[in-house]
């Protein structure tokens, strides 16, 4: 498995190096049996996660070049027995934006398994009718640190805190808030949730936006929610950002 991941991130920023849109900004990872333990102490996320570290090592240089050429990126288990990653890409490079309320994921300490998550939180990128800022999944983890156990408000709340954070650290040239969002997709590992989810992030993401809820198992049994958006520019002057 570890080497099939490997092999399978280079494949696909090959494939997408040979494109028009060449510079890799949102990747999707669908990892089959994500919890399942491994020989040697590792569960399978945490072996997926080697494995990537391992692939992009290849593709892009050592971690040193992590921070400018990452992708944003989601990585969430399902219940069939093939490991999917998928991949879009832009014209220009864009440009990688990291959220002060959580650590880099690629710089995770060891209490996370041997290497880290590879993915930045966010990548503003040019697409054919203009910017977007392109968000990762993000959760309710604060430093590296899930938050709020057992509570799918709580969790929700911090993962909204945690977007809008991370919104307001694009750079000064562009405007970008939760309240412009484009599109969305929200993860959720127990049925019974969607309801709540359903009713109150289609009160709280803007009513133009096109919102899709997704079951699926998360990066860590903890989480109850995950949250990825693209969102539009912002007028500067919107009195009401998130």
């Amino acid at each position: 498995f570890h080497d099939s991941v490997a092999t399978l991130a280079c494949t696909v920023l090959s494939e997408l190096s040979c494109c028009r849109h060449s510079n890799v900004a949102r990747m999707w990872n669908f990892i089959p049996g994500i919890y399942d333990d491994i020989p040697g102490g590792m569960n399978r996320y945490e072996l997926f996660n080697k494995g990537r570290f391992e692939g992009f090592s290849r593709w892009f240089g050592q971690i040193e070049s992590f921070p400018t050429m990452l992708p944003a990126a989601s990585a969430v288990g399902h219940d069939h027995d093939t490991l999917v990653m998928t991949a879009i890409g832009t014209t220009t490079a864009g440009t990688r934006i990291e959220n002060p309320r959580q650590i880099s994921a690629f710089k995770y300490s060891k209490d996370h398994g041997d290497q880290p998550p590879c993915f930045v939180r966010a990548v503003l990128s040019d697409f054919g009718d203009g910017p977007r800022l392109v968000v990762s999944g993000t959760a309710s983890i604060l430093g590296e640190k899930s938050m709020h156990r057992e509570s799918l408000e709580l969790q929700t709340e911090e993962t909204l805190r945690n977007l809008a954070s991370l919104a307001r650290c694009v750079p000064r040239t562009h405007h970008f808030s939760v309240g412009h969002t484009e599109c969305a997709r929200i993860y959720y590992p127990y049925e019974s949730d969607r309801s709540w989810l359903q009713d109150t992030l289609e009160k709280r993401l803007p009513e133009a936006a096109k919102i899709e809820f997704v079951p699926a198992w998360l990066c860590r049994p903890e989480l109850l929610v995950e949250i990825e958006l693209t969102i539009r520019p912002s007028d500067p002057l919107d009195p009401n950002p998130m």
